[in-house]
């Protein structure tokens, strides 16, 4: 139950045999899935697996409760929320609720260079992901605090203070 290595006589490769037909491995059999590890790192985009292709933005508001619209579809949250958005887009969050007047807050999408740079190094395959994913972009504000003034036909107090941003 010894292991030796042969010297290549079958089809020009290597055997491993440790001690059976049945635990015989061979170079070749071996190769595609060596072959395959190293190269995996290099067919996704760097950004794309440190950030992923989506963000998730905090949105709060004073009064809490305000329904939340992402480019003029509204969603089934209200304030507090977290709204998921893929990377590659500018998006404009509009935060309304009966009685108050709408706010919007801009979401803008943000090159982060040093992820170009490393798919830069890594080859063209990882380029190609991180700009068709948007995966090295980032979304800013990541968070933001939103202020609905009241209109003049809803009772209590004319507005309620809050600043805009993290």
């Amino acid at each position: 139950m010894g292991i030796a290595l042969a010297d290549g006589c079958s089809g020009g490769e290597a055997r491993l045999n440790a001690g059976g037909p049945r635990s015989e491995l061979t170079m070749k059999s071996l190769s595609l899935p060596v072959v395959l590890a190293l190269l995996t790192p290099l067919s996704a985009g760097c950004a794309s697996i440190v950030n992923g292709t989506h963000q998730t933005v905090r949105l709060t508001s004073l009064p809490e409760g305000a329904g939340v619209a992402v480019d003029d579809r509204p969603t089934n949250r209200t304030t507090p929320a977290y709204v998921r958005l893929a990377r590659n887009s500018d998006y404009t969050l509009t935060v309304s609720m009966a009685g108050y007047m709408p706010q919007e807050v801009t979401i803008e999408h943000r090159l982060q260079a040093e992820f170009v740079v490393i798919d830069l190094l890594l080859g063209l395959v990882p380029l190609i992901i991180d700009a068709s994913t948007g995966g090295w972009y980032e979304l800013l504000p990541g968070r933001a605090k939103v202020t609905l003034t009241k209109t003049s036909a809803a009772p209590g107090p004319s507005a309620v203070q809050a600043p805009l941003g993290p």
